[in-house]
């Protein structure tokens, strides 16, 4: 079915690693049209730290970071309306795709970065050394 519409849709199978940013980079959108409660989004983090704008759902793990309008856009799940709707957006609204793949690298690099983890982790481990009698 991917294959009779208008867009490139390949299917690559697993990858390694480290392929996925120039993956990443070589393509215009992201998009994850997942049915279920994702656990958590490190595809949306890595795709939003790679400047891709995202088109997704948002009832699992994402539903944390991604805020439609601000740095992605969402759609319900099974809502293959809405899906086609904000690609269309995305086409029609360069302006719109990178305003979101700005937001959404500002998210990945700043609230997801290595340094705020460890920072939070040293904060953590400091509180509980001085909680610990």
């Amino acid at each position: 079915m991917a294959g009779g519409g208008p867009a490139r849709v390949e299917f690559l199978g697993k990858l390694d690693h480290r392929e996925l940013p120039r993956l990443y980079r070589e393509n215009h959108v992201f998009v994850f049209p997942s049915e279920w409660a994702e656990p958590f989004g490190l595809t949306y983090l890595e795709a939003m730290a790679s400047s891709l704008p995202v088109v997704s759902t948002a009832e699992g793990g994402q539903g944390e970071f991604l805020v439609h309008e601000e740095n992605c856009l969402v759609f319900r799940p099974g809502q293959v309306g809405g899906l086609t709707a904000s690609l269309a957006r995305l086409a029609d609204d360069p302006g719109l795709a990178r305003r979101l793949a700005r937001a959404g690298r500002e998210v990945a690099s700043g609230s997801f970065s290595q340094t705020r983890y460890l920072e939070e982790l040293e904060e953590f481990l400091h509180w509980t050394r001085e909680a610990t009698p």
